[in-house]
Parts: C-alpha cells; structure tokens; sequence
C-alpha cells in the first residue's frame, strides 16, 4: 500500500529473519530478542527425528546437500522430515529432489554465496519443478551482499534466465516466469517456515508477531512507482528502508540503526584480530604479517 508520505508498507520480518540487515540482526540478538526466539524453535524442529535436542543450535538441522545426494534410502532412514532444512542445495538430481519433495523438508538458498563460493548456480527452476519452495538468506557476507534485495534479485535473474536459455534452446512446455510477488514470497513467508517459525512470523496477519518493514518510495532509484512489488525487487536496495520493528520494538528508525553503531564497529574489529592473530596473520601487537 503506498501511503501519503511516499513509503510502501506491509512486507513482513521475514527478510529481517533472512538477513537483510546483518547489523540489525546483530542489535535483536544483542537485546535477546532472537535469542529468546529462535533457537529454541530450532532445536525444537530439528528434534523432531531424534526425539532429543541436538548439539549446535541452528547448526543443528541442517544437513548438507552433498550428505542427501550421497545417503541410500535417506527418506527410510528418517534423515529426511520437515523438521529438516536443507541448505546450499546445489548438487542433486531428480531422484534427490523427489526425496525432498515426498519427506516435506525445506530447502533455502544463498544464490550470491553459493555463485561467488564456488559452488555453482542453484537449481532454483529445478526446485520449482519437483514442488519446493525454496527460502532465500545471505550465509557469507565476505563474498556475496548482506542483504536480501540482492538475493531477491539474484533468484529471479536466475530463474527467468534459466527459461529463456531453454526458449533459446528451442525447448518446449517452459515453465512460467517467477513473479515478483513469488520471489517476495521467498524471502519472507518462506523465510520464516524453514527456519521454524511458520505462524510466528513471515507475514503481516492477525495474531502473528508484529514484525514489519517499511519501506520509502520516494528514492530516485524507483521513481516512478507503477508497480509496488515490483519496485521492490528489482528497483530497491537498503537505502529504501525506513523503518524496521522487530517484536514490536523499532529497531531501525528513519533509515537508521537505533544501536551504538561505534561499539558494533569496535566488537568487529576486536573480533578480526582475535581471528588474524589466532591464524599466525597477525601478530599479538597487532602487527599483520
């Protein structure tokens, strides 16, 4: 809904759950507004097979796509259920997929991190053909955007180029273009169910947390609006972000983190040196070798 003062409204928390903004993640964790939330949903889901939590958090249910290709009978083995999110799904084929499809596991994509990792293009068209909705995220920020806009439009790109080379290939039955609002969809409704908290968050209703972005439309980058979803996709970046609540509590106010921004920027700088200096890059002083 475009509103008077020019901002577009309603797209939900999912995409902050995905990882739009790191440094606003990093606020709601430091506040305990994730860390009351989230990893008990997790340890929850990924308990389900095994009847007892499992070890490492969110790490926990997560199962590489490499152990799903290579694993015999993975559905009758139980490793396969929805309580299971599988991650970086990139090397399968139709008989992986169909084992994914039948046990009910979700699946999300880093598109950005996985090209620029090495691992290759994700089978975001092959998802959609065996009835997977995958869920967008970031994973690694030192290669790939930390934020969702770009995800959004990696996947769509993908998928729409993905059609238009079997077009090019004289290939027949094409499959339908992604729409915006399917990619939006991804990022958010998605988002939210692979990482357990289908009904919590992910989309503006009755009864769900009150989690919301808003975002402004009055940036020469979109100008002119004709389509709202549309311009959120492929128009808009994290200078379009007004206004981020998370549980209620406005995190992002007027575009800008409502967070000791100089502590976060000293935490990661302590946290670089502490790594460099661990892995011989640096010395104990400081010094870089």
């Amino acid at each position: 809904m475009l509103e008077r003062e020019g901002i577009l409204r309603g797209m939900a928390a999912g995409l902050v759950a995905a990882g739009v903004m790191s440094a606003a993640r990093l606020l709601a964790r430091r506040s305990g507004l994730i860390d009351r939330m989230v990893p008990q949903v997790v340890e929850e889901r990924a308990a389900g097979a095994t009847g007892a939590r499992m070890p490492g958090g969110a790490a926990g249910h997560q199962l590489a796509a490499e152990a799903v290709h290579q694993a015999v009978g993975v559905t009758a083995g139980g490793l396969l259920g929805d309580h299971v999110t599988l991650v970086h799904h990139i090397r399968v084929d139709d008989a992986d997929l169909d084992a994914v499809s039948s046990s009910g596991a979700a699946v999300t994509l880093g598109p950005s991190s996985e090209m620029a990792g090495g691992l290759g293009a994700p089978p975001i068209q092959e998802l959609l053909d065996h009835g997977l909705r995958p869920a967008l995220g970031i994973d690694d920020e030192r290669v790939a955007p930390g934020d969702m806009f770009a995800q959004m439009r990696q996947t769509i790109s993908l998928q729409h180029a993905t059609v238009f080379d079997r077009k090019l290939r004289g290939k027949g039955s094409l499959p339908r273009l992604m729409s915006t609002r399917d990619v939006v969809r991804a990022a958010t409704v998605e988002g939210a169910r692979v990482a357990g908290l289908r009904g919590v968050t992910g989309s503006l209703e009755p009864g769900m947390a009150a989690d919301v972005i808003v975002l402004r439309t009055d940036r020469p980058n979109i100008w002119p609006v004709n389509d709202p979803i549309g311009a959120v996709v492929w128009g808009m970046d994290t200078s379009n972000i007004d206004r981020v609540v998370v549980g209620g509590r406005t995190i992002v106010a007027d575009g800008t983190l409502e967070a000791d921004v100089g502590e976060v920027r000293a935490i990661a700088l302590l946290a670089r040196e502490r790594v460099a200096t661990a892995s011989g890059l640096a010395s104990s002083s400081g010094s870089r070798r």
